[in-house]
This record gives structure tokens, sequence and C-alpha cells, in this order.
């Protein structure tokens, strides 16, 4: 039994971490555009379904079998995840967003309180944790036990790894780690031969070191305007920066107005049964969470506004923020199929043509003639056929990986 628990998230990376957050970016931005030529056709509809068929396993013993490029995850998956644990009484008050990164604070915990940390970070078998010890989520699996299911997974202790490798007291698993990142091809008898001899340059030993120094605070008290805020819940990283940025190179391929309006009409042109979904419907898919996801940090400025009784507030900013209470959770943001059933209801109940109206276009901007939108779901169809082969039925499961967040 847990005597006490926390789940940590980054806070904000600090100023030192700038060049890992444009490594970060760039592999994302590669990703996609590896995975974009793959299907020149169009995007596979069973990547991006957001219908569950069937769970994902929870801590599978084996790696998933890939066919194909990997698709990086979603943009908002850690703020869903936080605002689904928030929504929970189990968990609500176990969750620590901190000013830093997370892993300086787990073992800070853990070096002061003792107990295991669950992690996928193996940067933390290198900080001091005393007694503590740290467990991989790569490792756990659920296994039979005479008093039921249990999940189990094997334990590392820093200290006792230090210790039974010989390391020197004064550095332990710190020295392993710095020799190791020294090694391009590093081999462990060579690694742990270079850690019982002499450092080579003790300053940089040290500038290794910095990061998994103990922290001298565990709160938001030494953080400028934060400081008189518990717990804030705010998002960690402002993505909606990087998409405006891909949706800006993607407006500038054409005029913006003429490129919105046709990937409205593209919504309307996709078949239910298609294997593909063109690509311009994903782009304004994205362009609807971004926005969506923009109005959020906007209702969290507003929110921390009234926290720290900001002076001279922004006249109607009340009013804006009861409107912005109304937001989906990030969990809720319309997916693919979630923006055509969208656009569906909007032209079913004549929503589209009024917007037409309003905005003094023709109805035939945002919505294709009926024996257009004929032709292009018989195209459409005949095209997915001979590109993409459907799904076995075996393979039905769900790759949309909020799904997991509809259950507790």
């Amino acid at each position: 039994m847990l005597l006490s628990a926390a789940i940590y998230f980054d806070g904000f990376l600090p100023a030192s971490k700038s060049e890992v957050r444009l490594e970060r970016i760039l592999k994302v931005s590669s990703s996609l555009k590896v995975y974009r030529s793959g299907f020149p056709n169009g995007c596979p509809a069973r990547q991006i379904a957001s219908t569950r068929i069937s769970l994902p396993p929870l801590f599978p013993t084996d790696a998933p079998i890939r066919d194909q490029p990997l698709i990086p995850p979603p943009p908002f998956l850690v703020a869903a995840v936080v605002d689904k644990l928030c929504q929970t009484s189990k968990y609500a008050t176990v969750v620590r967003l901190v000013p830093g990164e997370a892993d300086a604070y787990c073992a800070e915990d853990v070096f002061r309180n003792g107990g295991t940390i669950l992690t996928s970070d193996s940067d933390l078998t290198i900080h001091d944790l005393k007694l503590g010890a740290v467990t991989f989520f790569r490792d756990l699996h659920i296994a039979s036990t005479e008093e039921g299911d249990q999940l189990m997974g094997p334990k590392f202790s820093p200290s006792d790894i230090a210790r039974r490798l010989q390391l020197p007291q004064d550095q332990g698993m710190r020295r392993f780690g710095y020799e190791l990142s020294k090694s391009s091809r590093p081999k462990f008898a060579q690694v742990l031969e270079n850690c019982k001899g002499d450092l080579l340059d003790p300053d940089e030993f040290r500038r290794f070191c910095i990061p998994y120094e103990t922290l001298e605070t565990t709160d938001w008290s030494d953080v400028p305007v934060l400081g008189g805020i518990d717990n804030p819940t705010l998002d960690a990283r402002l993505s909606e920066v990087v998409l405006q940025c891909l949706i800006l190179a993607y407006a500038l391929e054409e005029d913006k107005q003429d490129a919105c309006l046709g990937s409205i009409k593209q919504v309307f042109s996709v078949a239910k049964d298609s294997n593909l979904v063109p690509w311009d419907v994903v782009h304004l898919t994205a362009q609807v969470q971004a926005t969506l996801y923009s109005l959020r940090i906007l209702a969290q400025v507003l929110d921390l506004m009234y926290e720290i009784k900001a002076e001279k507030p922004v006249q109607g900013s009340k009013q804006l923020r009861e409107l912005l209470a109304t937001l989906p959770p990030l969990a809720d943001y319309p997916s693919v199929s979630g923006t055509i059933a969208l656009m569906a209801s909007l032209k079913d109940s004549d929503v589209l043509a009024k917007v037409a109206t309003a905005l003094d276009l023709p109805e035939e901007a945002l919505l294709p003639s009926k024996e257009s939108k004929s032709k292009s779901q018989k195209k459409k169809r005949k095209k997915a056929s001979e590109t993409e082969p459907r799904a076995r039925p075996e393979k039905k499961v769900s790759s949309n990986p909020f799904d997991i967040l509809e259950t507790e």
C-alpha cells in the first residue's frame, strides 16, 4: 500500500534546454514529412480513427508491429493526460506541475521521502536517490499471483548499482553517466574501467553533474508572478505556436481564403467507407484543434490575471472568462471524423449556407454541387481501392491514444 504518491509533469523547460526543444520540433516535423510522403494520395483513415474498437493493451510484453512509417504522438497528448487526471478524484490531488523539469522533482521527492520512481527516463538512475529506486514503464507487466493479478517489474537502485560496480563513492552513478556520454560507441567494460580512473577534465564533469544536483526549491514560491498560486495548471508548451507556423507555410501555397474554402468542400468528398482521408481535411482538423488550443491558452492567461488580481483588467475579460470556461477538454477536441461530422451537421442545418450569405459568398464556395459530390466520391473510392488495401479485421485496434482517457 502506498503511503504517499505524486505524479510530476514538466511546468516548463529551462532556457538551457532551448536547443533540445528545437531538436524535438525538427524531429517531429521531419517525421510528419516522412509520413506524409509515404501516403501521397491521402492519410490512412485507420491512423486517425476516433471510433474506439478496442482499447490498446496496458503494459504489453511485446513490441508493436510496425508495417508503415511511425506517426509522431499528438501534440496535446501530455496536456490531455493532465486534464483527465485532474478530473478524477483518485488522482487530482497527486498531480504536480512543477516549475522546471519533472525528473529533478521526482528524484528530490524520493531522495527526501524514499520510494520508487516509475519513469521511461533512464537519466533518473544517475540522480542520488539514497535508498530509493527506479522502475521503467517498459518493464512493467501484469502477473497472476496468489493474491490476484498484480502489476510487477524490476527495481533498480542507483546506490546499490554504484556499490556493486565499485564506483567512486563521491561520484556514484553520475560518473558512470558522464563516461557513458563521452563514448560514441560505448562498451560496458570500457566505460566501467574509465570510471575507476582519474578525471581528465574535472570542470567538464562538474558541469555534467549540475542537472543532477538536489533542488533548492520544490514549489512555485520563487517563480515570479506565479508565486502566489499553490499548484498552477498551465500548459507547459505553447504548441499552438508550432501549429501556426506549420499552417502558415501551408496557407502560403495558395490564397488563404481559397485554401480554407477548399478544405471545407473536401470534407464532403470523403466517403464513409473510404480508406483514405484527403490531407486537406486533416489540415482543416489541425486548424480547428489549434484554434481551440489557442483559446485554451487565452483562458489560462485570463484566469492567471484573475488569480494574481491584476490591476486594470481588460474590459470584458470577466464575460470572456465565462465564455471560455465552456471550452471542451483536450480529450474531447474533434478528431478528423469529428470534424467531418461537424461539417455535415452544419450543412444539414443550413448553417453553412447562412455563413456563406454572411460572408457574401455563393453557396457553391462552401457546398459542392450534388453532381460533383457524387463524381468525387466515386473517384475517391476507386482511387482508394487501387492505392490502399483494406485493413484486416484482426488488426481493428484503435490507434487513437486519447481513447485510453475515456476510462479510469
